[in-house]
């Protein structure tokens, strides 16, 4: 039977070789996403109940991760999450496993104060969740093609979602995934678009 939990330091060295090994054979890299998690479990916004895995006895089948981001508007600086990485041992998927932990980590992202949460993904799956694209709410993200329908949001307080435009600023381990400064298109352009 698989069971949900939040993850514990004996799960890391289990959930760095699902990481590498479904990155990989995804996207052709699953060391850089690997790092990713490591390196936000460093910051000190790292909330480990936002850290879980499923498992099939003590082996671990899969893994998601909520990680602290801001809203930067007009007037304030609102805390949401980032859904990253998502996944699930291939032997596992089609059994609802990716969908227990999104639900489950969305859930305890409503208990405290963060207002939304964003994903890069495929918008058919992340959809069943709630997810609409980042660019119908205002929200501009840091990455290539902020505009695309992968930027989803989805609301986790309604009264403090409703209210939510800006620019996403994702903190320093998503680097490597951000338009270099120098490359950024203008602000308003995207914000008319």
């Amino acid at each position: 039977m698989i069971a949900i939990r939040t993850a514990r330091s004996p799960d890391y060295p289990a959930i760095h070789d699902m990481i590498v090994r479904i990155f990989q054979a995804t996207y052709g890299d699953g060391e850089q996403v690997s790092l990713l998690v490591e390196n936000l479990r460093k910051l000190p916004a790292y909330d480990s109940n936002l850290s879980l895995v499923a498992t099939d006895g003590d082996r671990v089948v899969g893994h998601v991760l909520f990680s602290r981001i801001e809203i930067v508007g007009d007037q304030e600086r609102t805390p949401a999450l980032a859904l990253a990485p998502l996944c699930v041992d291939e032997a596992y998927r089609k059994q609802g496993i990716g969908a227990r932990l999104v639900r489950l980590g969305m859930e305890r992202g409503g208990r405290s104060d963060y207002a939304a949460v964003i994903v890069q993904g495929d918008p058919k799956y992340y959809g069943r969740f709630g997810f609409i694209p980042c660019a119908q709410r205002g929200l501009i993200t840091p990455f290539p093609n902020p505009s695309s329908p992968a930027n989803m949001v989805v609301g986790l307080h309604d009264q403090r979602f409703a209210r939510l435009k800006g620019d996403v600023d994702y903190p320093s381990p998503f680097d490597v995934w951000k338009i270099p400064t120098d490359k950024k298109r203008g602000r308003n352009e995207l914000k008319t678009n």
